[in-house]
């Protein structure tokens, strides 16, 4: 039988019998394809776990607020006329639903602040208040007890700001520590010359503030203080820039409630994890 030649495919067909040039490229065409559509959808689940994550793990935009009068578990206490001349007092409560033993300290502000010279009114205090938050030892400026002449309540007692060694006036600021963390708080302050004047800061225990309001209304307010996602609060910095200053009174306390935890960085710990979770998928034979 007479042998036909085949003519070789190699060249025409892009050597057929080992795979053919247009298949190959057609392969690595389709797998550069494969790769960035897997690029592209690997930039997808970042961007996905990224928006995840923010959503659950962003902190909360707390502050301080003045809302409505809170269920007392501490109804506001009324300085009395034994208590005149206090200086920088500390007045303790027993018994006190929730909290038991409660004490509340005053002073000018805490310790890491300052105030400026009581003989450049008005007075503005400056500074952030060091951990633990604690009041400070100042020299020139303390808080007394004394009676408040143009409260409507005939020899009302309150507690004003005065520079050392004065035991009246109602120039200065005013910090109250509570001796543990309380939810809500609610206090008067008095005679306010103009609306916005006064300024009342609140501070957790280690000394980061939680946020101030100020006043709105002219003459004798009454403030209702609590945090806005239920930290505790510890203490109090009260200022103002009206010239005739100010005083305190009726300090009370609002029931006990456990302050709601704030998100922190300590939450992303678990972010790896929901990463390898999106981009886990079964392996290609």
């Amino acid at each position: 039988m007479q042998r036909i030649a085949l003519p070789s495919c190699s060249a025409e067909c892009g050597d057929w019998n080992s795979g053919s040039t247009h298949a190959g490229q057609y392969d690595r065409t389709a797998s550069t394809a494969r790769s960035e559509h897997g690029r592209a959808g690997d930039v997808m689940k970042i961007a996905m776990a990224v928006v995840l994550a923010s959503a659950l793990f962003k902190p909360a935009h707390a502050t301080l607020m003045d809302g409505a009068a809170p269920a007392y578990a501490l109804a506001p206490q009324a300085f009395s006329s034994a208590q005149d001349g206090l200086v920088n007092p500390t007045l303790t409560f027993t018994n006190v639903p929730g909290y038991g033993t409660l004490a509340f300290s005053y002073g000018p502000y805490f310790q890491g602040q300052s105030a400026t010279d009581p003989s450049s009114p008005p007075t503005s205090v400056s500074g952030t208040a060091a951990p633990p938050l604690s009041l400070t030892t100042d020299t020139v400026w303390q808080t007394v007890i004394e009676t408040d002449f143009n409260n409507p309540v005939a020899n009302a007692e309150v507690l004003g700001g005065v520079p050392v060694p004065a035991t009246n006036g109602f120039g200065g600021p005013v910090a109250l520590l509570f001796s543990q963390p309380v939810t809500e708080v609610t206090l008067t302050a008095g005679y306010l010359d103009n609306v916005g004047s006064t300024t009342i800061r609140g501070y957790a225990a280690d000394g980061t503030l939680l946020g101030a309001v100020s006043s709105t209304q002219p003459g004798y307010e009454t403030f209702n203080l609590a945090d806005s996602a239920g930290r505790a609060i510890s203490g109090l910095l009260i200022t103002t820039v009206d010239e005739g200053g100010f005083g305190i009174d009726g300090v009370g306390i609002g029931r006990a409630t456990t302050p709601q935890p704030v998100p922190g960085p300590a939450s992303f710990a678990i972010l790896p994890a929901m990463i390898f979770g999106l981009f886990r998928r079964r392996a290609r034979p």
